[in-house]
């Protein structure tokens, strides 16, 4: 975490101020979209992450930062057992932005310099993949704890996550390609002259 607050791009960052108020909006977004949760037992919830449009947004590092800070609001308006912070903090934030992280590497190889690809494989698909990779860390983390039967969280509860596939997918890919179109120089990740320019 210090390594991520020491090599932030925080030149970049302070000189839009723009994607300052930006980050500090989503920041506290994020905090409020947790607070809609499923609770399907003591031991886990669902809830939408939002985590991949932070990524395609402020870039890997801020998003994780803006996770930080969402997850503490977050703590402050329902709060929950301290001693779990630094599993909450992997499973909501980290895994979904390596999931975008991984995402935008994809897209970054295809040879198509399309606006589409950018929106629909990373925005959309990106959140598809970043949940997934939380689901497989999720499962991963029960298993070596056997803080609950695999056997049971499949079968009665990894419905539950399959479910919020498409409105992850939908609700990032929207943030992404709204700001992407109406505000490209807002968002980290985007290549104007790769898309736009003829080539």
């Amino acid at each position: 975490m210090l390594l991520i607050v020491l090599f932030a791009p925080w030149r970049a960052f302070f000189s839009v101020s723009q994607r300052v108020l930006l980050w500090l909006f989503y920041a506290f977004s994020l905090a409020s979209v947790w607070l809609l949760e499923v609770k399907v037992a003591d031991v886990f919830s669902v809830h939408l992450s939002m985590m991949t449009a932070a990524v395609f947004l402020f870039g890997f590092r801020l998003a994780i930062l803006a996770g930080v800070f969402g997850l503490f609001a977050h703590q402050l308006v329902s709060p929950f057992m301290w001693d779990v912070l630094g599993l909450n903090f992997l499973l909501t934030v980290v895994m979904p932005a390596v999931g975008t992280y991984i995402a935008l590497k994809i897209v970054a190889l295809v040879p198509i310099n399309n606006l589409f690809v950018f929106i629909l494989g990373g925005g959309f698909f990106g959140a598809i993949l970043s949940v997934l990779v939380t689901v497989a860390s999720g499962l991963a983390l029960f298993g070596i704890f056997n803080a609950w039967s695999l056997t049971v969280v499949i079968k009665d509860h990894l419905w539950l996550y399959g479910m919020s596939l498409f409105p992850e997918g939908f609700i990032n890919g929207a943030i992404v390609s709204t700001t992407t179109v109406l505000w490209p120089h807002l968002v980290k990740t985007y290549d104007d002259h790769r898309y736009l320019d003829d080539s």
